[in-house]
């Protein structure tokens, strides 16, 4: 096994981030500053493009225009996927593409990383999940009076998480419910699709299917 302090499994390289560990402040000093600077060397471009081609959500005429964005992750720190979708949204202001492929679990706040992406350009591998849950609790309660103060923010995080998911999916607020009562909520590629939660599959031929091909 490699040296853990030598290891790192969220990266950025070139125009790709790969998150393929747990999203928090231990895994992702070095991965905040990388984005930062990728986005940071994206031209402002005035011919924007935010649909796929009918082939493949791969063939783009300007690929420096696009930020991959690579999951298999058991998720993390909300705040950190924030910050992580602020860095994506400032380089789409600019222009830029910014297309999620799940290639094994996107989970919890990875889920929400993989949904944000630029319509038409979100993939999961036939094999891949999304597992949206209630996560976590944040609370950490040690003087009078913390409690209430603790469940409003609490309230706030659950909220936030539930409108991510009414904007960029078709999941409705009773799926979205039924998802927050249990830690294991798994949704298949397929259920992706028909859900709006990608917009295509790469299968193990190499072929891509759409919405319009799965009906």
């Amino acid at each position: 096994m490699a040296d853990k302090k030598n290891y790192e499994a969220n990266y950025v390289i070139e125009n790709a981030v790969f998150l393929y560990d747990t999203i928090n402040l231990d895994n992702c000093a070095k991965l905040m500053g990388d984005i930062a600077s990728m986005v940071a060397k994206i031209r402002p471009n005035t011919n924007k493009t935010n649909s796929a081609t009918n082939i493949s959500p791969y063939d783009i005429h300007k690929p420096s225009q696009v930020i991959d964005v690579f999951i298999n992750s058991p998720g993390g720190t909300c705040s950190l996927m924030d910050s992580i979708m602020t860095f994506f949204n400032i380089a789409r202001s600019k222009g830029a593409i910014i297309r999620t492929t799940v290639t094994g679990r996107a989970s919890s706040c990875a889920s929400q990383i993989a949904i944000q992406g630029t319509p038409g350009f979100r993939i999961m591998y036939q094999t891949a999940s999304h597992l949206v849950h209630y996560g976590n609790s944040s609370m950490n309660v040690s003087a009078n009076g913390e409690a209430e103060r603790a469940y409003k923010n609490e309230k706030q995080l659950r909220q936030h998480q539930i409108n991510t998911y009414k904007k960029f999916t078709n999941l409705t607020a009773k799926e979205i419910d039924e998802c927050m009562k249990t830690e294991h909520h798994v949704f298949s590629a397929e259920e992706c699709l028909k859900k709006n939660m990608c917009d295509w599959i790469l299968t193990d031929t190499g072929i891509f299917i759409s919405r319009e091909n799965q009906r």
